[in-house]
Order: structure tokens, then C-alpha cells, then sequence
């Protein structure tokens, strides 16, 4: 996470009146999550998304427009199942000094999610899992088109975990079809005139196919860009099952990912009633034998990459900047962590982008803005811990301290009462007993 971000935020505080951010979460290619705690401790969390006019040919203004008509079409899905939910949302333009304001920050108030690559990141999925993955995505997404909301953006980046363990589908504000990620795509969006319900049936069925062929999409080979296979995908070249998927569920994706849309299921629902019928009766062994690589979640495949003969675009000096600015990064972090530890080896590391070291170690990035935010909490808002309804949190007494200053009430309560049996059995004996 930029500084920047972090210095806009401690002047959104106190964040839609009342709430405070407390954590560092994690963060994706469409923006950051922090958790945040109420003035009564109530727990929350607030989703950051900016749009830039700069990186776009729409003014902030129509950018902002239509992340907040996307916003407002899912307010009333908030509290459905497997769907991220949106409580409220507030557009805080960027300060520019002598000009208008080029970018904004979208701030989101939902739920505590997880995303997905923190479990697909430490290996493949349990076939439970992901059976439960599917159906729980089924739903989801039968729920919201019944409330007439559509996706667009269905893929792996966009799915979380909640507290409870369940898939959740979420739909950042910022999508655009014009800008779209065409990795999990119908091939009819293309065009721009398409039924939006067989999209997103054709882009769920893509997500099980990869998750149930190793980590690959259709027509990718280990080791080799996907972009190539997206390509080759959306101009109509057939491909085989998923190699992972026992062959009834198999059967049950690949209508699902039919090239043309009038060979797909007609509705979710169909889907749903399909997908209730197939059961689980065990484990299929090329379900592990498949598996390669985790679901790639970061690949962004735009239109202009398609219409490229270059699949992986590296000559040009913007690319090359980038990567000299990246390399420059990492060698002066490394040089820092080595004046810091001079005894621990480090070994040579190729480059790698700033997003991706975020995916590699994101306890440690959590970890270090979690420090740096308290510290400057501490200086800024003193207030903020002492008298705002959870002054002690930091502080609060272990599990065991509990337990034992409970048992101690308990014991004293127990010797009060005997002590006033005792007390009114010697008054009776006394006065009463001849």
C-alpha cells in the first residue's frame, strides 16, 4: 500500500462518521481492504478503490458516476448470502492545488472478507472446497440476477472468504466493459451486444474449468502465458473437458463455457437445479494428479492486447521503466535489509512487481503498516484509544486471566453465601432452640 493512500485516509477519519481504521488487510489489483472499529467497538471493514482520469478517456466525473450506479445496484443485495455485501459508500476526490481533481477514492463500508489466493496459495484446493466453491458461487450469483444486478467481472480475484468460511462473489465498482478483463470472458462480449446472464454463466463455468483443470484454462499449456489461450479461447477454438472433473461434472462446465450462447444454460437457475443433482460421492484421483499452478488471479487481457501480434508486449520504453523502477525498489530494499541484518544470507531474487511481493508476504506488509499506522494513531488521534468505547483493546487480559478471575468471583460469591447461612442458622439457634 502507497503512502499516499495511508495519508488520505487519516484525513478521512473518522471514516462515515463514526469509524476508525484499525488494520492493514490486503490488497488486489482493484484496491485495499482495512479493517475498522466504531466509537462501540462494533467491528467492520472498508474497501478502497480509486479511479484515475488520467489512466482513462473518461472524465472523474463519468468515471465516478458509474462506480456509484454500480454501487447503488448492489445496496439492496447487502445481507444475502455468498455475496460481498455493501452497507454505504462515499467519493472523496483527491486534492489537486490550482486545478480540478484528476483522480478520487471510492470508500466502501462491508464486511471482514478474505481473498481468495489465501487458500489457493498454499496449494491445491480440497475437492470438497471446491465443490463447495461452486455451489456456494451458484448461488450467489442466481441471487443477485434475480434482483436484476450482473457481474461482468466473475473471476477468481473477485471471489472472498467470509468469517464463516463461505464463498463469496464480490463486483468492484470499478469495472468497466470497455476496460474489462477478458481472461474469463464470454466471446460475444466482444462484440458489445449480448445476453449479460449467459455472460456470467459462461464466465463461472471458465472459473470451475480452471479450478477443476489444475490452475489452467482452456488451451493453456504449463508454463506459457495465458494470454495465448485467452486469444485462441475467445476466436472459437475448441477444447477439451476439464482433465481434473469427473466426467458428469465435466459435462455440467462445458455447457456452461459453449461457445455460442444459445447452447448454455438459459438461467441460473437451470444451473442451480443441474449442479443440485450432482452429487459427491468421492474423490476422482485425476482430480490431484491435474493440478500445476494456482488460479492465476492478476493476468489482465484488454482488448488491445488481443488485437496485438505481440502477446506479450515487453519492447516498449514505458514497459522497460517500469521494470528499471521495480528492479531499483527491490535492490534498495534488499540493501537496506542487509545494513539492518548483516548476519542473514540473502539470496539473488530476479524482480519482482510491488503487487506480486505484496502476495508473497502479506503478514509481513500487514504486519509493518500495522505498526507504522499505530504509532501515528498514537501521535495524531490520542483520543481515539483512550475515549472512543474500546480504549483497551490492545491491552486486554489473555483468555486464562479470565477463566481465572471468573473462578475467583465465583468462590467468593459461593463463601458469602455460606457465610450467611452459618450467620442466620447461629441467630435461630440462639433464640430459638431450648
Amino acid at each position: 500500500m502507497d503512502s499516499g493512500l495511508e495519508r488520505r485516509l487519516s484525513g478521512y477519519e473518522p471514516i462515515f462518521k463514526s469509524w476508525y481504521v484499525e488494520s492493514f488487510m490486503w490488497e488486489d489489483s482493484s484496491g485495499e481492504m482495512f479493517s475498522l472499529r466504531d466509537t462501540n467497538g462494533r467491528k467492520g471493514a472498508v474497501r478502497v478503490l480509486t479511479v484515475d482520469s488520467r489512466r482513462s478517456d473518461k472524465s472523474l466525473s463519468e468515471l465516478t458516476a458509474a462506480a456509484v450506479k454500480r454501487i447503488n445496484a448492489r445496496i439492496p443485495l447487502a445481507g444475502e448470502a455468498f455475496l460481498v455485501t455493501v452497507r454505504n459508500f462515499s467519493v472523496k476526490n483527491h486534492e489537486n492545488i490550482g486545478g480540478r481533481p484528476m483522480a478520487a477514492d471510492i470508500l466502501v463500508l462491508t464486511d471482514e472478507y478474505k481473498p481468495l489466493s489465501s487458500l489457493t496459495s498454499k496449494g491445491q484446493m480440497p475437492y470438497i472446497t471446491a465443490r463447495k466453491l461452486a455451489d456456494n458461487l451458484c448461488r450467489g450469483i442466481r441471487c443477485a440476477h434475480k434482483a436484476g444486478f450482473y457481474f461482468g467481472d466473475i473471476c477468481p480475484e473477485n471471489i472472498r472468504l467470509d468469517s464463516e468460511e463461505h464463498f463469496c462473489l464480490d463486483a468492484p465498482c470499478t469495472y468497466s466493459p470497455d476496460t474489462a478483463d477478458l481472461t474469463y470472458a464470454a466471446p460475444e462480449t466482444l462484440d458489445g451486444l449480448y445476453d449479460p446472464v449467459r455472460a456470467d454463466i459462461y464466465s463461472y463455468g471458465l472459473v470451475l474449468y480452471q479450478l477443476f483443470n489444475g490452475g489452467l484454462l482452456p488451451l493453456q499449456k504449463r508454463g506459457e502465458d495465458p494470454m495465448i489461450s485467452v486469444k485462441a479461447r475467445l476466436n472459437g477454438a475448441a477444447f477439451d473437458p476439464p482433465a481434473g472433473a469427473p466426467p458428469e461434472f465435466g459435462r455440467f462446465i462445458m455447457q456452461c463455457v459453449m461457445t455460442h450462447p444459445e447452447s448454455r444454460y438459459p438461467s441460473m437457475d437451470e444451473v442451480y437445479r443441474v449442479l443440485g443433482q450432482l452429487t459427491v460421492d468421492s474423490v476422482p484421483a485425476e482430480y490431484e494428479s491435474c493440478y500445476c499452478c494456482p488460479p492465476i488471479t492478476k493476468r489482465h487481457v484488454t482488448r488491445n492486447m488481443l488485437n496485438s501480434d505481440r502477446p506479450a508486449r515487453t519492447g516498449n520504453s514505458e514497459t522497460e521503466q517500469i521494470k528499471m523502477i521495480q528492479q531499483s525498489i527491490q535492490k534498495n530494499t534488499q540493501q537496506a535489509f542487509r545494513q539492518s541484518y548483516p548476519q542473514q544470507a540473502f539470496p539473488q531474487e530476479r524482480s519482482v512487481p510491488v503487487r506480486q511481493q505484496a502476495e508473497r508476504y502479506p503478514e509481513d506488509r500487514a504486519r509493518q503498516y500495522n505498526e507504522h499506522h499505530a504509532e501515528r494513531r498514537t501521535e495524531h488521534y490520542p483520543e481515539h484509544h483512550e475515549h472512543r468505547g474500546y480504549p483497551e483493546r490492545h491491552r486486554a487480559d489473555p483468555p486464562e486471566e479470565k477463566e481465572s478471575k471468573r473462578m475467583k468471583m465465583y468462590v467468593m460469591v459461593l463463601l458469602y453465601m455460606l457465610l450467611m447461612a452459618g450467620s442466620a442458622f447461629l441467630v435461630y439457634s440462639i433464640f430459638f432452640i431450648k
